[in-house]
């Protein structure tokens, strides 16, 4: 009976206050854990979130280097095939230049003959007579464009002159120039006779 008595003793129920105590301190062991969980998650959240702006950052410097190699590569291979096109440019040079060099070595200085000597020596007195006889002085460089240039005596008559190249009345044009300077020294020529006995010429 007192072995009953010891383990009825030993196996009676919780009073209510025990029951309540004992849900209390499961209560704020539970909310601690639970909180302790909170924080540990936070902490592995936080630092997931690190590495991948880490990650976020490798990747663009990676990106950022990948574009540079390839500007790099396109660089270079620019660079090459100038090299190439100057190396075949100065490959063409020297040899344009050695072939001009051999004919210049082959050419001989020819001295014009007495004849061509007299022909040429013919036409300059001929453009010195005609320049003197019309008093033309011709602006070549204007004579793509324009029939330009001037009539003179020499002294004391200058005239220019200017016509459209496609002019048909060119030819006659001049004429009249040249007959106005033509009268030009016939009225000086005059006034030297009536003042002077000396002769008068056309020059």
């Amino acid at each position: 009976m007192d072995k009953i008595l010891a383990i009825q003793e030993k196996c009676s129920a919780p009073n209510f206050e025990e029951v309540k105590e004992i849900i209390r301190t499961a209560t704020v062991q539970l909310g601690r854990l639970n909180r302790d969980d909170k924080e540990r998650f936070l902490e592995e959240r936080k630092k997931l979130e690190g590495l991948k702006e880490k990650i976020v950052d490798q990747q663009d410097r990676l990106s950022i280097e990948v574009q540079n190699l390839n500007s790099m590569d396109n660089e270079l291979t620019n660079h090459n095939k100038l090299m190439k096109e100057l190396e075949a440019e100065r490959n063409r040079y020297y040899s344009e230049n050695s072939e001009s060099e051999a004919k210049r070595k082959q050419l001989k200085i020819v001295k014009p003959s007495t004849t061509d000597q007299k022909i040429l020596e013919l036409g300059r007195r001929k453009y010195d007579y005609y320049k003197v006889l019309t008093g033309i002085r011709w602006d070549y460089p204007s004579m793509k464009t324009a029939v330009k240039g001037f009539v003179t005596n020499g002294e004391n008559y200058l005239k220019p002159f200017c016509f459209d190249i496609n002019d048909d009345r060119i030819e006659s044009k001049l004429w009249r120039e040249i007959e106005k300077r033509t009268n030009h020294n016939m009225i000086k020529c005059g006034q030297k006779e009536n003042s002077s006995p000396n002769t008068c010429n056309d020059s």
